[in-house]
Formats: C-alpha cells, sequence, structure tokens
C-alpha cells in the first residue's frame, strides 16, 4: 500500500538550527513534489532529477529562505509548523482510513482486551483494595473467641464476654450488633426486611455519621427506642414509595420512624449488609427482640496496630479470664474489618481472574503489534522510497507514532464506553459470594483507568518505534528501484514468529486454566448431593414476635402452615428441618481412638421422624428415625464417616459411644447415602450427620417440601399457602433445591464461565494473529509459487508447505505455553475439585485443539497460495 500524501514535518525535536530548518524546508518541497511523480509512475531517481529541476537553484532558495526568516515575525513560523502538524496527523489518520481491516481489528481487540481488563480490575479494587467505607478503616476490628488456640473460634459473644475485653483497655470504643429478620408490613402486604441492631460502642466505633437526618441519641440505645437509619439504597426505595425523612414504617407491628440515611456506600457488615440500622442495649434488646448473643466491632488506640493490641490481649489473658462469664473463651483473635469475611476459594478466584485478563491484555498488545508489523512491511515499498527521497529514522519514527497514537486514541474512547457499559452489568453477574464482599460500587476509579491509560501507551510507543526500526534499516534494494522481489528481512519475520508464538503461548495457558476449572464444575454441578434436589423445597418461617409471642403460638402457626403446605396437589411430605455446621471435632473411630482428622466443618442436619423422606435422603443401612428417637442419642451418619470409622455402613449400626473427642456417646440407628448438607465441594468437612429433633424442644421454621416425580416445584402455591394462614407472615429464602445447589456453586461457576469466556477471546485473538500470518506470508512468497506452480509443483505440496509454517508457530507457542501451564496450574489446585492440576487429559487435549484451530485458521491462505497464476507473477515481474 502506498501513500499519497507528502512526508510530514519532522517535530522540534529533529530540527534544532535555522539552517537544518531550512535544509528541511527545501527536502520537504522536493521530495513532496517528487513523492507525486513516483505515483505519476516515474523512477525515484528520475523524478528526483525532474522535482530539483522544477525547484532551480538549491543555494540560491535558500538564501531567499534566510532572507525571509529574517523580516517574518515569529508567529508565521508557529503558524507554518501548526499546519504542518495538522497536515502530518490528517495525513495519518486517512491512512489508517484506506485500511479499514486491519483498523478495525486492532482497535477491536485492544479495546475488548482493555475494557474486560479495566471492569476486572475495577471489580478486584472495589473488593480487595478500596478501602471500606469507615472512618479509619486500619483501626477496626472484629473479635473472635475460643476455648484453645486453633480448634473452634466464635464470634458470637454475650454482653458480659464482651465487656470484660473492653474493659481491659484494648479498645477506644467496642459495642455488639445482632442480625434480625423482621416483618414490614405498612405496604399492605408482608415483606421479610433484614435489619441490624447497634449498641452506642459499635456505631461509635465505626465512626460513620448519616448525610441526612441525624445519629441515634444516648437515650435511644438506653431504651431500644423504634427508630432507625436506612442505607442509601434503602432510602431511594422508601421514597418511591412516597416516604419522607422521619415518617415511620411499620415493622412487626411497631411504628419505627426512620430518622437518618446513611452515605451511599456505607453497607455494615461489609459481608452481609442490613438495609436498616436500630439502636440496641448492652442488653441485646431491639424493637422487642431479645438475642442472646452479638458480634463484637471495636477500635484500636490510635497508633497502634492489631499485632500490638493482639499481644497485649495474649498477656492479660490469665487476668481476663476471671472476669468472663464464660471462662473457656480465654483466647480472643482480633480480625481486621476490612479483611475479615475473604474465604480463600473466593480471593483466589478474583486473583485468577485477574490474572487471565492481564494475559488477554498482552495478547492484544501481541496481536496489533503483529498486524501493525504486517501493515508496515506492506508499506515496505512505500518507506524505501522515502529513504532513498532523503527521510531519516526520525522522520519515519514521527509518521509511524503519529499512527499508533490514533490507534491508542480510538482504543482507549471504545474500552472506557465499553467498560461504562461493562460495569453496569457487572452486580448482576457477579455470584452473591462475591457481591456481597464489596462494601464499594463498582465505578472506573481514575487510578484504575491510568493503568489501562498507561498499558495502551506502552503499546503506543511500541507500535511506533518497532515498525520504524525494522523498515527504516532495510538495505535500499529493491523497494527503491521499483523491483518487486524484496522479502522481509530476518529481524522482521523473527519478530512476527515471535509474536504469534507467544499469542499461543498464552492461549494455551488460559485454554488450560479455563479447560480445568471448567471440568471441575462440570463435576461438581453433577455430584450427588445424598438428597433430592430436583423435587424439593425450603423455605424459612419467622414468627412475628408481636403476633406470636410465646413458643406455644409460634408452634400453633407452623402447625396450621404445615397442614396448608400438605394439602398442595403434588406434594407428597413436608417437615421443619434444621441445617448447620459444627466446629473442632477430632473424629473417631470404632475403637474410640482419634483418626487424626478434624474436619473444619462438620455438617449436620436436625429433622423430626418424617425429615428425611421430605428432602428425599437415601438410607443404604439401619432405620430411619423412630418417635421414641426425638431428644435422644439415636443418629444417623452418612456412608462416607461409617466407611472410614467402622469399615461398612453395616458394621456402623448399632454401634454406641462418641464419635468425636469429648463428645457424648450417641447411637447410631442408620446410613444414609453420602451426604453433602453443606456443598458439593466437601473438601471442608465430608462427614455429615442427622439428628433426631424434638417437637417439644424449640420452635423450628425451616421447611422442606418434597414433590412427587414429574410435578414442578409449586413456589407460587407455597406463598398462596403460607399467606392463606397469615397474610402478615413474611417467607424468607423460598427456592428450589436446584437453586440452593446453585447458590453454593455461584463462585465455582462464575469463575469457570469468566475463565472461558477469557479463553475463548484469547483464543480468536491469536487465530487472527495465525490467519493474517499466514496470509502476508503467502502474499510475500506469491513469485516463488507462481514459479513453482508454473514447473509443474503440486497445489498440495503448496498448501502443504503453508500449513506447516503456520503449524511450526503454533507449535512452537504450545511448547512454550506447556511449560508456563505446568508450573503455574499448581496455583489454582485450590479451585479445582475432582480432577488434578495437571490432568493428562486436558493437557493432551488442549494442544491438539490448539494447534487444529490454528491449522484451519490458515486453511483460507493456504487455498489461496494455490489460486496464484504463475504468468500474471511473471509479467508483474
Amino acid at each position: 500500500m502506498r501513500s499519497h500524501d507528502p512526508i510530514e514535518r519532522r517535530l522540534p525535536l529533529f530540527s534544532q538550527t535555522e539552517n537544518d530548518g531550512i535544509d528541511w524546508e527545501l527536502q520537504h518541497h522536493l521530495l513532496e513534489t517528487a513523492d507525486r511523480l513516483v505515483e505519476e509512475g516515474w523512477t525515484p531517481d528520475a523524478a528526483r532529477a525532474e522535482a530539483e529541476r522544477r525547484f532551480g537553484s538549491v543555494a540560491g532558495r535558500k538564501q531567499e529562505l534566510k532572507k525571509i526568516g529574517r523580516t517574518t515575525t515569529g508567529g508565521d513560523g508557529m503558524m507554518e509548523w501548526f499546519a504542518g502538524e495538522v497536515r502530518g496527523w490528517t495525513g495519518a489518520a486517512r491512512r489508517l482510513v484506506r485500511s479499514p481491516g486491519p483498523t478495525g481489528v486492532i482497535v477491536g481487540s485492544l479495546a475488548l482486551a482493555m475494557a474486560t481488563a479495566l471492569t476486572t480490575w475495577a471489580v478486584v479494587y472495589g473488593i480487595m483494595l478500596e478501602p471500606a467505607p469507615y472512618a479509619d478503616p486500619g483501626g477496626i476490628v472484629e473479635v473472635d473467641a475460643s476455648d484453645e488456640p486453633e480448634r473452634y473460634w466464635t464470634r458470637y459473644l454475650g454482653p458480659a464476654t464482651a465487656g470484660s475485653w473492653s474493659e481491659a483497655g484494648l479498645f477506644t470504643h467496642a459495642g455488639l450488633h445482632s442480625s434480625f429478620d423482621v416483618a414490614r408490613t405498612d405496604r399492605g402486604q408482608a415483606e421479610s426486611v433484614s435489619i441490624r441492631g447497634l449498641t452506642a460502642g459499635a456505631e461509635a466505633a465505626l465512626g460513620v455519621e448519616p448525610v441526612r437526618g441525624r445519629a441515634f441519641a444516648a437515650e435511644e440505645f438506653a431504651r431500644s427506642a423504634p427508630v432507625a437509619i436506612a442505607t442509601w439504597d434503602y432510602a431511594v426505595r422508601l421514597e418511591r414509595e412516597g416516604w419522607s425523612l422521619g415518617d415511620p414504617i411499620t415493622i412487626d407491628e411497631i411504628e419505627v420512624a426512620v430518622i437518618g440515611v446513611m452515605p451511599r456506600d456505607f453497607r455494615f457488615p461489609m459481608r452481609f449488609g442490613a438495609p436498616l440500622f436500630v439502636p440496641m442495649s448492652d442488653a441485646l434488646e431491639a424493637l422487642g427482640r431479645t438475642g442472646r448473643y452479638g458480634e463484637l466491632v471495636a477500635r484500636i488506640p490510635e497508633g497502634r496496630t492489631i499485632e500490638s493490641v493482639q499481644t497485649q490481649a495474649d498477656e492479660l489473658r490469665p487476668v481476663l479470664v476471671e472476669r468472663l462469664d464464660n471462662a473457656k473463651l480465654a483466647w480472643i483473635k482480633l480480625n481486621s474489618i476490612e479483611r475479615r469475611y475473604w474465604s480463600r476459594g473466593v480471593r483466589s478466584a478474583l486473583i485468577l481472574v485477574g490474572l487471565a485478563v492481564a494475559a488477554l491484555v498482552l495478547i492484544a498488545i501481541a496481536n496489533a503489534s503483529l498486524l501493525t508489523s504486517i501493515r508496515a512491511a506492506d508499506r515496505r515499498r512505500e518507506t524505501q522510497v522515502m529513504r532513498a527521497l532523503g527521510a531519516s529514522r526520525g522522520t519515519l519514527l514521527v509518521r509511524w507514532w503519529r499512527e499508533a497514537a490514533l490507534l491508542g486514541l480510538a482504543a482507549i474512547v471504545a474500552a472506557t464506553l465499553a467498560t461504562q457499559g461493562m460495569l453496569g452489568l457487572v452486580p448482576s453477574l457477579l455470584p452473591r459470594s462475591v457481591a456481597f464482599m464489596a462494601p464499594n460500587r463498582f465505578v472506573l476509579d481514575p487510578r484504575v483507568l491510568a493503568m489501562g491509560l498507561a498499558a495502551i501507551g506502552v503499546f503506543t510507543a511500541a507500535l511506533s518505534v518497532v515498525p520504524a526500526f525494522f523498515l527504516s534499516g532495510d538495505r535500499l534494494v529493491g523497494g527503491a528501484t521499483g523491483d518487486r522481489r524484496h522479502s522481509d528481512g530476518r529481524g522482521a519475520r523473527r519478530l512476527r514468529s515471535g509474536l504469534l508464538s507467544a499469542q499461543v503461548a498464552l492461549s494455551f495457558v488460559l485454554l488450560i486454566g479455563a479447560t480445568l476449572v471448567l471440568r471441575s464444575y462440570v463435576g461438581l454441578n453433577a455430584t450427588d448431593v445424598g438428597y433430592d434436589v430436583d423435587h424439593t423445597a425450603s423455605l424459612m418461617i419467622d414468627p412475628t414476635p408481636a403476633r406470636y409471642p410465646d413458643p406455644e403460638s409460634q408452634r400453633v402457626l407452623m402447625s396450621r402452615i404445615l397442614r396448608e403446605l400438605e394439602a398442595i396437589p403434588g406434594v407428597d411430605a413436608v417437615a421443619p428441618t434444621i441445617a448447620g455446621i459444627s466446629f473442632g471435632y477430632d473424629l473417631l473411630d470404632s475403637n474410640g481412638e482419634s483418626m487424626g482428622l478434624e474436619p473444619d466443618i462438620v455438617p449436620y442436619l436436625e429433622v423430626y421422624d418424617d425429615g428425611p423422606n421430605a428432602m428425599g435422603v437415601r438410607l443404604v443401612a439401619g432405620r430411619w428415625f423412630e418417635p421414641g428417637d426425638a431428644g435422644s442419642n439415636g443418629i444417623i451418619i452418612d456412608r462416607a464417616w461409617a466407611d472410614l470409622a467402622f469399615g461398612s455402613a453395616e458394621s456402623a449400626v448399632g454401634a454406641y459411644g462418641p464419635l468425636w473427642a469429648e463428645g457424648d456417646p450417641v447411637r447410631i440407628v442408620g446410613v444414609a447415602d453420602d451426604l453433602r448438607l453443606e456443598s458439593p465441594d466437601d473438601r471442608s468437612g465430608r462427614f455429615d450427620r442427622v439428628l433426631a429433633a424434638s417437637r417439644d424442644e424449640r420452635v423450628i421454621t425451616s421447611l422442606a417440601i418434597r414433590v412427587a416425580p414429574g410435578v414442578p416445584v409449586p413456589i407460587a402455591e407455597i406463598r398462596e399457602a403460607v399467606g392463606r394462614v397469615d397474610p402478615a407472615q413474611p417467607i424468607g429464602q423460598l427456592r428450589t433445591g436446584r437453586d440452593a445447589l446453585a447458590d453454593d456453586l455461584s463462585t465455582d461457576r462464575f469463575l469457570s464461565w469468566m475463565l472461558a469466556s477469557l479463553a475463548a477471546m484469547a483464543l480468536m485473538l491469536a487465530l487472527i494473529g495465525l490467519q493474517a500470518g499466514a496470509a502476508y506470508g503467502v502474499q510475500q512468497r506469491r513469485r516463488e509459487i507462481g514459479i513453482r506452480l508454473a514447473i509443474g509443483a503440486e497445489p498440495g505440496a503448496v498448501r502443504r508447505g503453508v500449513l506447516r509454517q503456520t503449524g511450526a508457530v503454533a507449535a512452537l507457542g504450545v511448547v512454550i505455553g506447556a511449560l508456563i501451564a505446568f508450573r503455574a496450574t499448581g496455583t489454582i489446585a485450590e479451585n479445582l475439585y475432582g480432577i488434578d492440576a495437571r490432568d493428562p487429559l486436558t493437557f493432551a487435549a488442549v494442544p491438539i485443539l490448539l494447534v487444529g484451530a490454528s491449522l484451519l485458521g490458515a486453511l483460507g491462505p493456504a487455498l489461496r497460495a494455490t489460486r496464484v497464476d504463475p504468468a500474471r507473477v511473471l509479467r508483474e515481474e
């Protein structure tokens, strides 16, 4: 491709003296004339001679220009420089527009990669790096307590225990907070709302004031007054309903005045933010609800570190043990409020996505550099004509820099617009396990945008230097004399091969990681959890204290709801259940000896005698619970536990004794098929147990519902049934078993599809590069291919030659990528389940896929190579 634009004026950096400037002006006019003559078909030498003839005496013109320069003002020179710059930039823009295909691919690939990167970095920054929305969050801690270090830690403390640690002088402010689910009924229908009760010390520890209205008064804490402060988002929702600051809403049949609105980004706690906050007395009373435990939030003294306060707490332990209401809670652990809720899996998932996006950006830059170098090589003759007419490397550098800068600017604009759109979709795409970690909104932070601009700036610099360096130093043979036989220099060919191999290598690593994570997710999703997820539903009923103040009235409510649910057509069984987890168990074998296993958790299911039937749990040995088992030491364990401790399910039935250290003896009445009550990924605890609940012990408010095979789970009918019993009674967590399982796997699903999408984009960019490289190789070898065909070469041999070159580049990239992936995949082991991080099948299948796709992409150029007309090629030569 040849430019029809004159050679641009160099920047002031390249013209330091008056003589240099005049010489450049003369050269500019000579080259402009010569360039037009070359376009008309003149040879470069003849064009140069004709231009000098038309221009006249060079020495005379130089003297004239010097005289003019002495009699004109500096402003005219500045205007001339500005006009030259305008011509240079418009010329660069025209050259890009004349090549819409390469220009569009370069801008599109860069914009896609940068938008994905900016969005991902904004999410990672908002979750992991953005300071928590509290006053000086680095000084705020939440406190866990334990009866023995590194065993079971609890964050739920009684008022006396929390007060003992606070009075020791460890904190400047400390208080308890607790959550409640309440019923809001002022809108005509029951709505379940989560509220967070705060004591005065907890509010002071956070140190955040409302941006509208006022904070709680001291006397409102003392008597748990019926007032509330709303989050910004909940206040916006209330205003849509016609609410104004100070107006009451009805919570548990109590009118509660909303007196303040918190800042836009405020959420507490960070993991499970509540929309409403109410004052809570030190006795843990809030809106008529009395709790026994709360979580302690505290602020350490100014100038102290969490580590130094932790050391002081350890030293004070012997003194404080005597003051504690529970002497066993003698150890405390201080947790930074900004990092407390980070689960290892979520953190590693975000890091993996961030690294994958960084790899995608590198692939996009390599792809853009490759296409630019091909585009530059395609304009080799134009560049060599310019060098033959006297253009310097500096002139070429400026010329390429302008084009690269325009490409980078277009990519920045497109990436910024795309990022704004992506960030708007992020809240709906993120799984709950990730979204509830973010106290801040996801926005295009200036620092994040600066990272993207810096990356594109580096690309622009490389894109301007590399082509000019490789092309401006070529020998002026061929292109400058009109000979078309000139081929690439060795450096340019190595550059393109290196860029192609780098893209393939990075794509290989992404494909390996995505394949492993996707296979892990598919395996988890297909895992049998031991109960029927396709024909069950669950819901929570939390009786309103104002309407059901005592256990007996609550039991009556639950009995009526059970009868209504059982009457729904297609429902086979309904039963109250409670699922939970226990911590700190040292499991014992059949002889009462430690098995050396201390799982992080031991999930349990507490049921009535008909509970297992309602959930579809399968029994493999022994019997189900009977009415006499309620409240007894009877227990059902799962097959994994029975096989490990007793050798078989049959041997476990009837066994009597403790199953864990310091536990009461239990009698195993049955063994269920392998249960995974907490999650299909049972690495934190693979031993589940089922306990028999007594109907007289407490009110169980979690219900399991099972329908007949082939009957859809009646979610709407369940809501209507509860509404018939009490329209003002809200329903919580109504969902099918399949939906519950999907929530458990939300992080795995998010990670697998994110990595799969990034790998697909990387593969697409790599294939574009390979196809472009193959097409350019065919174009460069047209004369050779034409001669070979003319002397009788088989078209198949020509096609194989083209494919062989592409396959060699792809194979080199695969080898490099395999070496990187083999070392790097160990870092994702904790995000995999049921598959080894160096799975042989994956490492065998991905290379075949990648090389096969590469050859398929090169098939088009290979076919075009055999359609070269030898006679036409020879005539052109």
